[in-house]
């Protein structure tokens, strides 16, 4: 039996059995800390970590909503670290080629031009090498793909030679720095796997009661607990065929 079963547990009577048993906390009240939450075969219960009892029978819940909600969430890793010292590193790069290209005479935007052709030949160079290494292609196709990245970088080399707002220099030291970060990013790429950002999904549950309360919590989970509460009010409206049905909404 788990923690959360033995403190719903203490909370039964005589003949009272537990169907479904989630975790979650009270939407809307900041440090409640963590709730269990029970379904039995009469009521709803839920359990604080302080032991307050919230007890809701049946035949006092009015209506029923539930809602499936995700979200993204950030798990720190040590490497995460790196991997921030790494876009850090990248991105003073580039800055500092931009400004090198100001400092030629193209100015920023001719910097960041220049930057951007060579980041696109230093692409290219890196995709030939790989091309011809691949052994499950045709020869006719890695000679097509080589053939198709040398012409770029060439078509580059040239418009840089007859555009005055290209710096031929820092094009040459961009692309020479664009081909090092090829080389030697696959290096660390472990290290990034898994970055730390992780989508979680929840539920979020509502009921009213009969004297105009209403209990909202979130699941930590996507669960159906909602449906599950739907058919108890169910099996509870065929057993008293006095009260009337209680049908629950998915908003």
């Amino acid at each position: 039996m788990t923690f959360a079963e033995d403190r719903l547990a203490r909370h039964l009577v005589d003949d009272e059995s537990v169907r479904v048993l989630e975790t979650g906390s009270f939407l809307g009240e900041p440090g409640s800390g963590s709730v269990t939450v029970g379904l039995t075969d009469r009521r709803v219960l839920c359990i604080s970590e302080e032991g307050a009892l919230t007890d809701i029978r049946y035949e006092f819940v009015s209506s029923v909503g539930s809602r499936p909600r995700r979200r993204w969430t950030y798990r720190y890793r040590t490497d995460d670290a790196l991997l921030v010292g790494a876009i850090g590193a990248l991105l003073a790069a580039i800055g500092v080629l931009v400004a090198v290209g100001a400092a030629a005479g193209v100015g920023p935007i001719g910097g960041a031009l220049t930057t951007a052709l060579a980041a696109i030949a230093a692409t290219a160079l890196g995709v030939a090498r790989r091309v011809r290494a691949v052994t499950g292609l045709e020869r006719t196709v890695r000679r097509l793909l080589v053939g198709a990245s040398v012409f770029l970088v060439l078509s580059i080399a040239a418009l840089a030679a007859v555009v005055s707002a290209i710096s031929p220099s820092l094009l040459a030291l961009a692309t020479v720095v664009g081909l090092a970060n090829l080389a030697w990013t696959p290096r660390f790429v472990a290290a990034f796997d898994g970055v730390g950002l992780s989508r979680t999904r929840a539920t979020e549950l509502t009921i009213a009661t009969v004297d105009g309360g209403t209990v909202r919590l979130h699941l930590e989970a996507d669960t159906d607990l909602g449906r599950e509460l739907g058919a108890s009010l169910a099996r509870a409206d065929a057993s008293s065929p006095d009260r009337v049905a209680v049908r629950p909404s998915s908003e």
